[in-house]
Order: C-alpha cells, then structure tokens, then sequence
C-alpha cells in the first residue's frame, strides 16, 4: 500500500499540471501565436492583468485559463475563456535576448 502512495505522489509531483504562478508573475509576457489577450501582459500595480487561481483577468474581466508554463522553452499557454481558442506568450527576459 505504501508504495502506491508513493508511486501516486512521485507522479503528481511530476506532472506538468502545477502552474508556477510566482514565475508568470515575476516577467512579462511577449505574445507569440494563437490567442491574442494583447501584445504584452505583465502582472504588477496597474492592475490591467490579475492572476486568480489559474485564470488571467484583464481589468477584473476573465479572459483566459492558464494551460501551462514551460520554464525551459519561456513560454506560457493560455486558453480563451470565450472562444477555448490556444495563445502562446514568451517570457520577455528570453524574447529580448
């Protein structure tokens, strides 16, 4: 029984299904293709872009649902709330590169 508990938690773990919300957080976000909320988000004091749970308000509006962030390849996919259309956004520390 213990090492199915184990076993479940290892993969888990490992599942590319955790959102690092401090990462989106801490950069701004370059647009790249698909699903366009703009052509740059950044998460700061403006207050235009909010993150709650794993969806990205503009203005207090929901747009779109955060699919995943791949911190290796700096890129963020996010799906249209509206639409279930898929955009994809570049880390702009690795866009400006």
């Amino acid at each position: 029984m213990h090492k199915i508990v184990i076993i479940v938690m290892l993969f888990m773990i490992g599942c590319p299904g955790s959102i690092d919300v401090n990462y989106i957080k801490s950069t701004g976000w370059t647009y790249d293709s698909g699903y366009r909320i703009s052509d740059y988000i950044r998460f700061d004091s403006t207050g235009i872009y909010a993150i709650k749970g794993d969806t990205i308000y503009k203005q207090d509006i929901p747009a779109a649902v955060i699919k995943q962030v791949n911190k290796r390849k700096f890129d963020l996919e996010i799906q249209s709330i509206e639409s279930g259309e898929i955009g994809h956004y570049m880390d702009d520390k690795e866009a400006f590169e």
